[in-house]
């Protein structure tokens, strides 16, 4: 009776912590999700809850691999901590040996492998079948968005909008220009005085614009002498907003696929070779070999969570990371091989279980045998990194400032090595969530892997960068829970040494960490996501590098130019128009057009095979088989390549947001991207008081719970924060609401809640 209410509380404890830990592995693994689901749901104009089903859609293939992960992290805690506090030893002093204790662990090990079992066998299938048409469905969906003056509009296929102004209501347009490419053979530009607007109900909708009293000048491609110009009062244009398309016939991913269809999608394609066949046997394999893993990781995991170190969770934590980096880099491995039919199937599938598990059944059967303790070594903080004024030579105060002094050096000593820790605990995690992402676009790919190695190399700054806040988190609420843990607290308290005071060498540690933030954000940041953005493009099939000309611009003198295709090395146009604008009448006075133009010097083009069409004064046409035209704009006027904010530091991304300016293009993301860079390196400072405020009450319900709450405290504030950045992307909020608000709203949280603690 005694053993079995033992393995009860086994069981329980076991169960709790894969619980959490299975809580903060889904929160992590859908955070990217979570942000691309609401830009798109914002972008598309769909209703909010559509976010919680398409959450609900991804999360049967996240279990499939997390459950697993997830027991790992629990039996590592809970029997690393029954190990810490001698509960192990209380156990086989009742007569209990190692290999007994672990009946509770192979319960619940069994327990995770039938359920990962029924995720992989009937709901992964369903739900990646029906999130992927989702998803299509989502994209074919086009919503009116936002439209802003002087801003060239893409947003629907084929069509280009702009417009000077705009009535309160955005239901009247003033000065509109519209270009109509969705013509194979000719090209339309039309300009009125105004345009009516409006959008019809139902689906698909249409988006419905009535252009009052303008001209509309028409460009055969072919025949450029039956260019035409007319005038009208009224011009209707109806946009869909929608399709109609039928997705439920899109063939199925092997992913998408039940064992049955799969064993019969082998069956249909073994005569076409190996080749053809090996992803669905390695798919086949998966669906088995994903719930065996919590029985593998029970067998090597459990001989290293009771062994005597006194490492507590921190030791369990870092075991589990390095066994689920083995485990992925060999399905990573395995699975790459296994679609180029380099390897058997099953090897593919299966070779981190057999690795794992040989080492497991060796560490098991030594289970009871006597260990032999070896000295430990501590990661101390040198004495060199804080030095104060007597360590210079100065003389020393005495008093509580030189016990300040101590104080100080011990909770930045103490602080340091979890900052450490939490870094290489969480990096890794982050990393493996990537390659996770990448893991199909490598394998349709057929990239190397050692592309994949140099992109997460070039990556980890950028991902340290985002994750710093939550590090800082975990970082401040350990360190509080150790320090009340062993009474530490309570003693300074006693001591007359306030909760401010104690918390002072942590904010301080703070603010040197935000500014550390800053100078990785613009002196590393630029140049390592510029390698990660080509590595990743290499990885999913695309060219390194996408150099994209704004084929229409708004020169600063009035000209609208467009190009077909821009030759940035000979400084040489293709396809070249030039539309003289009178901007008060908003009518064009000429229209040129060349071949080719090529760039001479500043104010001089020399054009080849070109004609000029007058329509004010007076309608004329001149034609020209090579001549010279006197533009103000040079070649790098027009060339504008795709750069993400990332890649730019804020001095650059703000030049690069005037120079679009002048060409006419929407730069809000931009400008959104700009003001978050002056912002998002406070998160750390931001989340300080609010951390602060709860460090003490996590620390008196555990370690593990302070961790928790160190977790979700940093992913609710950049979860607040990235939701804040979509709304100004897509023009919800103007860009600085958009950034402030979110850090206010945090901040004022954190100073209410640390105004009611008791220091």
């Amino acid at each position: 009776m005694k053993t079995a209410r033992l393995f009860r509380y086994i069981v329980s404890e076991v169960t709790l912590q894969s619980g959490i830990a299975l809580s903060v592995l889904l929160l992590i693994f859908m955070s990217g999700q979570i942000l691309t689901y609401m830009e798109l749901i914002i972008r598309k104009g769909f209703p909010f809850i559509k976010l919680f089903q398409l959450l609900a859609l991804t999360i049967p293939a996240l279990l499939a691999f997390t459950l697993p992960i997830a027991f790992l992290f629990g039996t590592m805690v809970a029997m690393g901590r029954f190990s810490a506090d001698g509960e192990i030893v209380a156990m086989r002093a009742l007569g209990l040996s190692l290999k007994q204790i672990s009946i509770p662990v192979w319960i619940t090990a069994s327990a995770t492998t039938l359920l990962t079992l029924l995720v992989t066998v009937y709901l992964m299938p369903y739900s990646n079948r029906k999130l992927r048409v989702t998803l299509e469905e989502m994209a074919l969906h086009r919503a009116f968005t936002r439209i802003t003056p002087h801003t060239f509009i893409q947003d629907f296929p084929g069509i280009l909008l702009y417009i000077s102004d705009m009535t309160p209501d955005q239901q009247t347009w003033v000065k509109p220009l519209m270009i109509d490419r969705t013509l194979h053979d000719k090209r339309l530009v039309l300009m009125a005085d105004r345009a009516a607007v409006s959008q019809s109900e139902g689906t698909p909708s249409v988006l419905h614009i009535e252009f009052l009293n303008g001209e509309l000048y028409e460009f055969p491609y072919l025949e450029p002498e039956r260019y035409r110009r007319a005038s009208f009062e009224k011009f209707v244009k109806n946009i869909r907003l929608g399709s109609d398309l039928n997705l439920s016939n899109v063939p199925k991913t092997d992913r998408e696929m039940t064992l049955p269809e799969l064993r019969e999608m082998i069956r249909k394609r073994r005569r076409l070779g190996p080749t053809a066949v090996a992803g669905y046997r390695v798919e086949y394999q998966k669906r088995w070999s994903f719930p065996m893993a919590a029985l593998v990781f029970a067998l090597i995991g459990y001989p290293f969570a009771v062994r005597p170190i006194r490492g507590g969770k921190f030791y369990g934590s870092a075991v589990s990371i390095l066994i689920m980096v083995t485990a992925y880099i060999g399905v990573l491995v395995g699975e790459r091989l296994g679609d180029q039919a380099r390897i058997p199937p099953w090897l593919a599938a299966w070779n981190p279980h057999i690795l794992l598990g040989l080492a497991g059944a060796v560490l098991f059967f030594l289970l009871d045998r006597p260990v032999h303790r070896r000295r430990r070594w501590r990661l101390r903080l040198p004495g060199s990194v804080f030095r104060w004024p007597w360590d210079m030579g100065l003389p020393r105060r005495p008093g509580l400032f030189r016990i300040g002094y101590i104080l100080d050096r011990y909770i930045l000593g103490t602080a340091f090595r979890l900052f450490a820790l939490a870094s290489l605990a969480l990096l890794p995690i982050f990393l493996i969530i990537e390659a996770f992402h990448l893991l199909d676009d490598l394998v349709l790919t057929h990239t190397p892997f050692s592309v994949l190695l140099k992109y997460l190399l070039v990556a980890a700054p950028g991902i340290y960068h985002q994750i710093l806040p939550m590090i800082a988190m975990m970082t401040l609420m350990t360190a509080v829970a150790g320090l009340e843990k062993f009474r530490e607290v309570m003693a300074m308290l006693t001591h007359g040494i306030s909760y401010y005071r104690i918390l002072l060498p942590l904010l301080a540690g703070t603010v040197i960490l935000v500014g550390a933030d800053y100078v990785l954000q613009e002196r590393i940041l630029p140049t390592t996501s510029t390698r990660a953005d080509a590595y990743k493009r290499i990885i999913k099939g695309y060219p390194a590098a996408t150099p994209v000309a704004t084929q229409w611009a708004f020169g600063a003198t009035g000209y609208l130019y467009h190009f077909d295709a821009f030759d940035l090395q000979r400084a040489t146009m293709y396809g070249f128009d030039v539309y003289a604008v009178d901007p008060k009448l908003w009518r064009v006075r000429e229209h040129c057009y060349a071949h080719e133009a090529r760039f001479i010097e500043p104010g001089d083009w020399r054009v080849v095979r070109s004609w000029c069409r007058r329509f004010r004064p007076d309608e004329n046409l001149r034609t020209y088989y090579m001549a010279r035209l006197r533009l103000p704009e040079t070649p790098d006027y027009f060339e504008s390549t795709r750069r993400t904010a990332d890649e730019m530091s804020a001095r650059q991304l703000h030049a690069y947001i005037r120079d679009l300016r002048r060409k006419g293009f929407r730069t809000r993301s931009w400008e959104v991207a700009y003001v978050f860079k002056w912002v998002l390196p406070l998160g750390s400072l931001i989340l300080f008081p609010l951390a602060a405020s709860l460090a003490l009450h996590g620390a008196r319900l555990g370690l593990a719970y302070g961790i928790v709450i160190a977790l979700l405290l940093g992913f609710g504030h950049w979860l607040l924060t990235q939701l804040g950045q979509t709304l100004g992307m897509v023009e919800a909020l103007p860009p600085m609401q958009a950034a402030v608000i979110p850090f206010l709203a945090t901040l004022f949280l954190g100073l209410f809640l640390f105004s009611r603690v008791h220091t």
